[in-house]
């Protein structure tokens, strides 16, 4: 990924750098980076190196533990690399241009400046080539050598360090956490994607005495994050807010899922004409990225399915398919499916398991909507019973993607009052499950009313039930919120719920001041979540209607970040 892909991870480059420059001023903090795949992580840490790089005494190596490498082969890969970093840094100027490629050839040459680093780095590595886990010690040890013999202050980045666990649950980690404890001039930034078994191990094995890790939590861009990246970065402002607001909502925040469609749309450029409506562009875009099996983000989408155990995974699929058709209800999943509701409901739970569908109450929902577009459009055409021949199965899917970018960006942001009755309508007296709370939704008989001192008003009536939903298209003002209270104070028969919705974000006491009066609140986020679940369209906020309104927006700064953070979790004893 471009450089551009850390837009918006200022602040974590800004708390790498104020403890990194802290070690070289005598004080050491560990810090471990979590989130999810394809969040950044890796390219931040590449940004780091890029920045610690230049400044000398600091020695950043970078590594990732490989997935499904062997203990002798991640050794021979630890040892090259802090060696590689020390030898490009100290290489005699008679060296010759040519760097060593090999672990023996790296020793060779960096054996008569420091000696004992190399001679522990071949000792460990030749007992990991034999399988003995005693070799990490070895490992570990050789930064804290390297800096009594070079002078030089070694940060370790690690990425998906719980991988170590390969070569056991306990050993590894207790050699990494005796170093960590004793090398006080060595700094570790962990990284991994697992984040609950990262979060586990930093607990349970690394929670050491004088090196605790400072956990970094590492989250999706906002939206007004996403956008500026496509519009700014990437060099698709030309697209307009709409289309780069319904791509950044679909990227979910993520920087990757952003780039490989900002790469995909500039690649189709050339092939059209200058005037090419934006959504044919996005369409052929999207064509190449998503469709075809050979696009990246088709293989991402083909990797999250196949993480399902082989065994299960044919009897899964099209469950998980209707699931991204919009059966939300187990019910309705297995009238679709011909199965049986206890089948699935376990089939659920499988796909529950692996991340790839979420409950919310009674609901189920295809987690990431990337890939639920993707099976509602490319996996539906590519996987269903009609054999298309390639060119019309292309043609079927541009012209979906057409008519998805239609729909997503002709909604007003007025039609907050038309969305929220349209979903109160699909009640059905069930449970669903918003910010941990668990709420029932009541079948209603639904209309709109105006009430004076308010917006328009969705109604919904059911034998005794009594519901009041109050859309506001705008930010909810502490004034908004008292006008509201005084209109309805003197109703003729009081509701069973009242209910605002505060699409653009509502004031703090304006929140305060309707939840003492027993008003539900909900933001954008709570919206969008219940209206993915009963299958109404999402709705996009108002309050980026244009570029000017997203460049606010920080991105981080070429030179090295200010010393300014936020306060972060430790996990130590």
């Amino acid at each position: 990924m471009p450089d551009s892909v850390c837009v918006g991870r200022t602040e974590v480059l800004d708390r790498i750098m104020r403890r990194a420059l802290g070690l070289a001023a005598g004080y050491r903090q560990n810090l471990a980076l979590i989130g999810p795949l394809a969040i950044g992580k890796s390219t931040i840490l590449q940004h780091a190196v890029a920045l610690l790089k230049q400044h000398p005494p600091l020695l950043p190596v970078l590594l990732q533990v490989r997935d499904g490498s062997t203990l002798g082969e991640f050794a021979e890969q630890f040892s090259s690399t802090l060696l590689h970093r020390y030898w490009t840094d100290h290489r005699p100027a008679g060296a010759g241009p040519e760097l060593p490629h090999t672990f023996e050839a790296l020793v060779r040459a960096c054996q008569p400046y420091v000696p004992k680093t190399t001679a522990l780095l071949a000792h460990g590595v030749a007992k990991a080539r034999r399988g003995h886990t005693a070799a990490l010690a070895a490992l570990f040890e050789a930064p804290g050598q390297l800096r009594q013999e070079s002078g030089r202050l070694c940060v370790i980045l690690l990425d998906e360090f719980h991988r170590l666990s390969a070569w056991g649950a306990a050993k590894p980690y207790a050699a990494l956490s005796r170093q960590v404890m004793v090398q006080q001039e060595t700094m570790y930034i962990l990284a991994s994607s697992s984040v609950a078994e990262a979060r586990r191990i930093l607990q349970e094995r690394l929670a050491v005495l004088f090196g605790q890790f400072e956990i970094m939590p590492i989250e999706p861009f906002d939206l007004a994050t996403g956008v500026r990246f496509l519009a700014e970065p990437a060099g698709l402002a030309e697209l307009g807010m709409p289309i780069l607001m319904t791509l950044a909502d679909l990227g979910e925040g993520y920087p990757a899922v952003l780039d490989h469609v900002a790469r995909a749309i500039r690649a189709v450029e050339p092939a059209g004409p200058a005037d090419r409506p934006a959504e044919d562009r996005v369409a052929a875009a999207l064509t190449n990225v998503l469709f075809h099996p050979t696009g990246a983000l088709a293989q991402q989408c083909q990797a999250a399915i196949a993480c399902l155990p082989a065994a299960r995974r044919a009897a899964a699929l099209p469950v998980l398919c209707a699931i991204a058709q919009g059966q939300h209800r187990l019910s309705g999943i297995a009238a679709d499916t011909g199965r049986a509701a206890a089948d699935v409901t376990r089939t659920v739970r499988l796909l529950v398991e692996h991340e790839l569908v979420t409950r919310r109450g009674m609901f189920c929902c295809v987690r990431s909507r990337l890939l639920r577009l993707w099976l509602q459009s490319a996996y539906r055409i590519q996987q269903g019973p009609v054999h298309w021949e390639p060119a019309v199965a292309e043609q079927a899917f541009a012209d979906t993607m057409r008519q998805w970018l239609q729909r997503a960006t002709s909604r007003a942001p007025q039609a907050v009052l038309e969305t929220a009755a349209t979903m109160m309508r699909r009640f059905q007296n069930e449970l669903i499950e918003i910010r941990g709370r668990r709420l029932r939704l009541p079948k209603l008989d639904v209309h709109t009313v105006l009430i004076p001192g308010a917006p328009r008003a969705v109604v919904g009536q059911h034998e005794e039930a009594r519901w009041l939903c109050l859309p506001y298209p705008t930010m909810v003002r502490e004034a908004d919120a008292v006008a509201l209270i005084q209109a309805l104070r003197h109703a003729a028969t009081p509701w069973t719920r009242r209910w605002v919705i505060a699409i653009e974000g509502l004031e703090v006491n304006a929140r305060l001041l309707l939840q003492e009066h027993r008003f539900w609140v909900w933001e954008l986020d709570d919206f969008n979540q219940a209206l993915d679940l009963y299958g109404v369209p999402r709705l996009l906020p108002t309050a980026l209607q244009s570029l000017a309104s997203v460049a606010a927006v920080p991105l981080p700064e070429a030179a090295l970040p200010s010393a300014a953070g936020a306060d972060a979790q430790q996990v130590g004893a």
